[in-house]
């Protein structure tokens, strides 16, 4: 199968009057996932209510520069799509990572981020808000649920903003 024949793992921007408006491409693949899709190579913003937003999927949350370069476009919220759930076996380090991951890249960003995830056992992750003074309001995990949040809040916690050189 070429390239250009591998499905992409993506995400789709829909509308309130459900078209789909924009579609993000996941850009790293992780193991066995570059022999059935393709990667995207392009960043995603919108603007939605006057709020510049990205998007990222799954493992796209491990490389930092993915964060960085929606920072430089001025986003202030990103959408981080997770499927990670339905794990063998007791949790591992990958838990915590995951949500340290999330808390360093909106604290180091200055934005807040919205992932999303199955509530299936084992999940990696709750689905949850990562503010930009690096706390973090979710669900329970393994539960179903929704997180709700006003963004922006003016309740930040410390905050520092590393993109002064």
């Amino acid at each position: 199968m070429s390239e250009k024949e591998k499905p992409r793992n993506c995400l789709h921007v829909i509308s309130c009057s459900g078209n789909i408006i924009a579609t993000y491409d996941k850009r790293k693949l992780y193991g066995k996932e570059a022999t059935a899709y393709s990667k995207g190579h392009t960043p995603l913003t919108i603007t939605i209510n006057g709020t510049k937003c990205g998007f990222l999927i799954c493992y796209d949350s491990c490389f930092p520069r993915l964060y960085e370069l929606y920072r430089r476009q001025g986003v202030k919220l990103l959408f981080h799509s997770y499927y990670n759930a339905k794990n063998e076996g007791a949790g591992t380090s990958l838990d915590d990572l995951i949500l340290a991951q999330l808390r360093t890249g909106a604290a180091d960003n200055q934005m807040w981020i919205s992932a999303s995830n199955s509530s299936a056992r084992h999940s990696r992750l709750a689905a949850c808000i990562a503010r930009p003074d690096g706390s973090v309001v979710s669900t329970r995990r393994h539960m179903s649920g929704i997180v709700t949040h006003s963004v922006p809040d003016s309740a930040l916690g410390w905050t520092y903003d590393n993109r002064t050189e």
